[in-house]
């Protein structure tokens, strides 16, 4: 089920245009840590798009 998920956020990404690194995990810790790396970098995306939203306005 883990595969799945992370195949259907790789689909996900690609879609929206987001360019993105697949990276092999060893452990659950690695994961988590990639994980959260991923979460930070999608908020700083969609920090810098509303930004940009408000300076098209």
């Amino acid at each position: 089920m883990k595969l799945r998920a992370a195949l259907e956020a790789a689909h996900a990404m690609a879609s929206a245009g987001i360019l993105f690194v697949p990276v092999p995990i060893v452990s659950d810790e690695q994961a988590t840590d990639l994980h959260k790396q991923a979460m930070t970098a999608l908020e700083q995306l969609e920090a810098a798009a509303t930004a940009a939203e408000g300076a098209d306005a």
